[in-house]
């Protein structure tokens, strides 16, 4: 009993001290990295602040279940989570953020507990949650507003009842799954491939009890009932990013198969189904190698930047050596662990884009578990065989050797993403960064202009007039004039109010300024330049 209690305290002791250090994680440099608030950011901070004063979207809809947005429609749970810090705090960057710090938290105690529960060891669910909040992958995704760290803890509460309901099979335990997967469907595009999975996991657990007994019926009905929630809404709101990043949507796609047959015309290899599954394998497998996991990252400086490691090569050495310990000993929940894993990178694997990180997110929780497993198989059995050698005293220095190792490729990374990513001009333009500083000059001088031309080269800049300027959400529903859809699937916002989003070829004579980027504007006739950390983003010509 004593030893038990003991036990507790320092399991509490060392949950308080990894909550601590998400904090930290999450709140260093907060201001600096990232230093700019880019257009998806904005686009959720903006929907938030009209659902709270309107209960419209930007586009006008009734409390939506997608955020049209940028003809992207965004999953919309982000925005309605985030109304209390924008309710009290109004449009800034930290209000938007904020939501995300709290999901770091609840991310590493959702991690804590599914791991315990999977392995019964408190120091594999310890050192596991530790994989999770301290990688570099989850530091880039929790420390801006990206939805997809509230789809991943979602998913993991899912999997956190499925393994309690595989157990015991009760309706209860089934609906608590079934709303988790739902809310991680409805937080994330790519939710909605867990929702499948943990449907099919519920399904084959239930057996024959899913035939045979009236309790499995309903449990079945229910599980299939689930599934088709998010797809009803498609009905509605349609699919057209999904859609549009589809592989075989890619124009890409086709004028290979289109070279290959005159190249050498054998239909036979040279089709769509066989291009489909070359493509798909080799994207799939590409989210798993070494390089993406350990190195390069997303090629999406957004996301990711050489050598700002995802994951450390020890984490992934000892993932590897988890997937074999889980096998070795049979446990239970091995099949359950490894196709959580295994389906984690079909989210990208589908689509024309490269690697990615936010799509794959969700693959740093059954990694990070299988590499604490992996870390003590592998640390006792170095042990075991060190001690023949060296001596059981000498033998014990193999853990701590084994962490040492891991915080030093840990901290590297760290470097690079702390004092060194943000620093690079790639970088600043992938974020969009000026576009803050560009709102504020047009807030400062909007009585002094009949019209602002804004240049689109760099995204959709008419979010941040919006989002920092606090325009009004009932005004723009209105006046906003909207472009078609570009060959990514995305709209612009033509003009509103006194802005026209494009630099016209013939001059306008009223009083004009025309924002654009330096190769845009005559450098003989700037007036003003709109910098960010001393450079210039924007020039402007003001015609007085």
């Amino acid at each position: 009993m004593i030893f038990q209690q003991k036990s507790k305290k320092i399991t509490m002791i060392a949950l308080i001290g990894l909550i601590c250090l998400t904090l930290f994680l999450n709140l260093f440099k907060k201001s600096e990295v990232p230093a700019c608030l880019n257009a998806d950011e904005a686009a959720f901070g903006y929907n938030t602040y009209s659902i709270l004063h309107t209960l419209k979207d930007e586009h006008g809809n009734f409390l939506p279940m997608r955020l049209k947005s940028f003809d992207d429609f965004k999953m919309p749970l982000y925005s309605y989570l985030s109304i209390p810090a924008i309710a009290v705090f109004g449009m800034t960057d930290v209000s938007i953020r904020f939501l995300n710090v709290i999901v770091a938290v609840l991310l590493l105690l959702s991690s804590y507990v599914l791991f315990k529960k999977i392995s019964g060891e408190d120091k594999i669910a310890l050192l596991g949650s530790f994989f999770v909040v301290s990688s570099v992958w989850t530091l880039v995704i929790t420390r801006h507003a990206h939805e997809v760290a509230l789809s991943a803890l979602f998913i993991t509460l899912a999997s956190y009842f499925a393994i309690h309901f595989f157990e015991r099979k009760t309706l209860k335990l089934l609906i608590f799954t079934l709303f988790f997967a739902l809310l991680g469907a409805f937080s994330y595009h790519i939710g909605r491939i867990y929702l499948i999975f943990m449907v099919g996991a519920v399904i084959l657990s239930t057996g024959r009890e899913s035939i045979k007994s009236s309790q499995g019926r309903i449990m079945s009905l229910v599980s299939i009932g689930a599934f088709f929630v998010p797809f009803i809404f498609d009905l509605r709101y349609g699919a057209n990013r999904l859609s549009n990043l589809a592989f075989y949507k890619n124009i890409g796609f086709s004028l290979r198969i289109t070279e290959y047959l005159n190249e050498h015309p054998i239909r036979l290899i040279h089709n769509k189904l066989v291009e489909g599954v070359i493509f798909l394998t080799n994207n799939y497998l590409r989210q798993l190698s070494p390089d993406f996991l350990t190195v390069a990252g997303d090629v999406n400086q957004r996301f990711g930047f050489v050598e700002m490691s995802p994951i450390t090569p020890i984490v992934l050495v000892c993932a590897l050596v988890g997937i074999f310990a889980l096998f070795e000993n049979k446990h239970k929940y091995r099949y359950f662990v490894l196709g959580l894993l295994l389906i984690s990178p079909l989210g990208n694997a589908l689509t024309w884009q490269p690697d990615s990180l936010t799509r794959t997110f969700f693959l740093i929780v059954p990694i990070a578990f299988l590499a604490s497993c992996g870390f003590f198989r592998l640390a006792n059995g170095t042990k075991n065989m060190l001690a023949n050698f060296i001596g059981d005293s000498l033998s014990k220095f193999v853990v701590p050797l084994l962490l040492l190792i891991h915080l030093f490729f840990l901290l590297f990374a760290y470097d690079i993403y702390f004092f060194h990513y943000f620093k690079r001009p790639t970088v600043q333009s992938a974020w969009q960064c000026g576009n803050k500083q560009m709102a504020k000059y047009v807030k400062k001088n909007y009585n002094r202009f009949d019209k602002f031309y804004i240049s689109t080269k760099n995204g959709q800049p008419y979010i941040y007039l919006l989002f920092y300027n606090n325009f009004s959400p009932d005004r723009f529903q209105t006046e906003a004039q909207r472009s078609s859809r570009d060959e990514f699937g995305f709209t612009q916002v033509r003009s509103f109010d006194k802005f026209v989003f494009k630099l016209p070829s013939n001059k306008d004579k009223s009083k004009t300024a025309y924002i654009g980027f330096p190769d845009e504007i005559d450098q003989s006739q700037v007036d003003s330049k709109i910098q960010f950390q001393g450079k210039d983003i924007f020039w402007v010509k003001e015609n007085k």
